[in-house]
Order: structure tokens, then sequence, then C-alpha cells
């Protein structure tokens, strides 16, 4: 009888690897409060040696030196020598770059030697299923522009919004205007390009009466939920969009108490703009009796004892591109005489020399008569004797 022995002399080979060497895992969800724990993928992986003899296998991983090579580990059945499972002994983050490709794959080489030292070696690939563990992230841009004041409804914000999402499986994302802050209510977006643009109720932009700057707060969503902000700020810019205006009294009424006026006008002149839009120049003008320099100084000269009317056209300019002119304004300036002389009464010079005489005359007679009467040596006639006295007198020749 003749009896083989077996040499060990065969090398193990992989049962149906193209089957049993793919595996598929989920990645670990790294925003949750969970803590990861080790877990074993449960499916098995054998081999066959038809060599008898080889009854111990030694089995290893190669082929992987990135971040994850101590990721996977093999876990051999002692009961089943021919037999391996692999525990999951690291968290692993499918969108991490060390990954060996965009499709979320891990590869190692499972390589076995019997106790000959016979080998085999096989691919192993372990897909890491996506979880929506990354919320979209807005990239870096200057967060704040500028549009006119009169930029119709429907202009277009110079903003370059995108979002991205590593979580591919929750591409695309959507964006939106939260309603947090009032001035969302100013703007629309485009959910699917995150394009802005001003709203209809832009309409009421106004510079110089309103605000001058407005907030809002734009959200980028992906499919799971997970949102990233952004705040940005829309300036408005100025337009010389105001006439200037006279706002004071165009009919002034001075004494001719002095010799010349000076009037400051710029002081009742307002143009509702900013800076030069807002700048006001008068138009120079002038009379007989007046004149008025760019400045809105008024001059008003040779005033003394004169009564005046003066009467002028003014108008103003803004310093805008292009300048705004203002309405024509009538101005009216009266100078009155003021009563401001004590009367005197004027007579020629002989006429006072005679009053003064007769003036003297008729005191001295009146002094003397009270005189004689005070010595009793004139009397009061009684109405009788001043009677007979009378028809004595009418009885004379020139009386009849």
């Amino acid at each position: 009888m003749i009896q083989i022995e077996d040499i060990d002399d065969t090398a193990p080979i992989f049962y149906n690897p193209e089957e049993y060497t793919k595996f598929r895992i989920e990645e670990f969800d790294g925003i949750s409060e969970v803590e990861f724990q080790v877990y074993t993928i449960y499916q098995t992986i054998s081999i066959i040696d038809e060599d008898s003899s080889s009854q111990e296998f030694v089995f290893s991983l190669s082929g992987n030196d990135g971040v994850y090579k101590d990721a996977i580990k093999i876990v051999i059945d002692t009961e089943f020598p021919k037999q391996v499972k692999l525990n999951v002994t690291e968290p692993i983050d499918r969108e991490d770059p060390a990954l060996v490709d965009t499709n979320g794959f891990l590869t190692f080489m499972l390589n076995v030697e019997d106790q000959a030292g016979n080998q085999a070696s096989t691919e192993l690939k372990i897909q890491v299923d996506n979880v929506n563990d990354c919320k979209p992230i807005f990239n870096k841009i200057d967060t704040t522009t500028t549009i006119s004041e009169l930029s119709p409804v429907g202009t277009f914000l110079d903003f370059d919004i995108t979002a991205v999402d590593d979580d591919a499986a929750n591409d695309p994302v959507s964006y939106k205007i939260k309603d947090d802050l009032e001035d969302a209510v100013f703007f629309d977006i485009d959910s699917s390009t995150g394009q802005l643009k001003t709203s209809d109720e832009s309409i009421g932009f106004d510079y110089d009466s309103a605000k001058k700057s407005y907030i809002i707060i734009v959200a980028a969503t992906d499919r799971g939920g997970l949102e990233d902000t952004l705040q940005l700020t829309i300036k408005l810019s100025d337009e010389n969009d105001n006439a200037p205006i006279f706002k004071g009294s165009t009919s002034r009424t001075f004494d001719n108490t002095q010799e010349s006026l000076e009037i400051d006008l710029m002081q009742d002149a307002d143009d509702k703009d900013s800076e030069n839009n807002g700048n006001i120049t008068f138009m120079p003008t002038s009379g007989q009796h007046f004149s008025l320099d760019e400045n809105g100084v008024l001059s008003v000269f040779d005033l003394l004892e004169k009564e005046l009317s003066i009467n002028f056209t003014l108008q103003m300019k803004d310093l805008g591109e292009p300048p705004m002119t203002s309405e024509a304004y009538i101005f009216d300036i009266k100078i009155q005489d003021v009563n401001d002389k004590v009367p005197i009464i004027t007579y020629p010079t002989e006429e006072i020399r005679i009053y003064k005489v007769i003036l003297n005359f008729l005191n001295f007679y009146f002094s003397s008569f009270k005189q004689l009467i005070s010595l009793e040596c004139i009397h009061w006639p009684t109405h009788r004797q001043i009677w007979h006295t009378c028809q004595v007198q009418c009885n004379r020749p020139r009386c009849q």
C-alpha cells in the first residue's frame, strides 16, 4: 500500500472574492452627541486551501497608509480559521480627502499566508455611505455692496453667493432670505442660484429721507435640513434728485437808519441731497442799490434817509452732476423812512422881531394896568355908568 503524503504546496485562494470582498458601511455622524463605538462588519471572508495540512493561516492588511490605515482591523474566527471578519475601530468620515476616491471607498489589500509560506491577496473595498453630517458652507465673499437709491424694482445685487455641501447626496442646496430682520421685505432671492434682487417694496428707497443701508440674512439649506447663514449689507448711494429750495420769506422790510445792510440768504436755502448734490450756490445778480453773490450774501447799500423798493429774481443751483436748478423766486425789499426827527417851527427873521416888540409892549401895558388897579387909582365902572357913557358917546355927531 502506497501512502501519498500531502505537501503544503498550494497557496490558499479567496472564496468568491468578487462578492465577498466588497463591504458597505455608514460613515460616523460627527454632528451627533453619540460617541463612536467599535463594531464588526458582519460579513465573512473565507479562503480555500486544498492542502489538508494547512490548518493555520495568517491574515494581514496592506495597501493603505493613509489616515484610516488603522481604522479596519481583522477579526479571526477561532472556530473557523479559514474565515475572518472586519472590525471598524475608528470613526470614518466619507468627506475626508484621505479616502481613496470621491465615491467614498476605503481600499485595502487583504493578505493571507499558510503554514508553508504560500501567500494570496485580494483587494478589499469598503464603501462608506454618506450621512448628512455636513451643513452647506457659504463661499467667502465681500458681504457689502452699494446700489443707487433710484434703482428700479428687480435690480440684481452684486453678490456672488454660493454654498457648498460636502454631503454629495444632499446637494443641491436651496437659498432663502430669513425673515428675522425687517429689511428682508425689500429683497428677493432665487432659491436655486442664490441671486439677489430688489423687491417691489424697494420702490420706497430714498437716501435723503429713509434708511441709508439695509441688512439681510441669507440661509443655505440642504435636503437634510442643515443650514448655514450669511449676513449681507446693502448700502444706498445718493443721487442728485432734489433741486434747491428757498424756505425763507422773499419779502423783507428794513428801516433806513444805516447806510448799508448785509443779509445771509444761505441760511434759508436747503437741498435734501448729500455732499456735492446738496451743496448750494446762488446765481449772482446786482442793481443800483444791491448785489447778491454766489454764497448767498445780499448787500443793500446807499440807504440813509431814503425810501426804496428793490425787486430781483433769486435762483440757486446745486453742485451735483448734472446740477439741478431751483425755481425762480421774486425777491422784494422795502426800505422805509423812520420818524426819528423832532418837528421845528421856523419863521422869517423880521417877523420874529416885530412879534417880540408887540409881546414886550403887551407885557408892559398889562403889568402897569394891574398896578393902577391895585392902588385904586382906577375904578371899574358900574353897569349904569357904562350905559350912560355909551349913550353920551352915541349922541355925539359921529355916532348918529
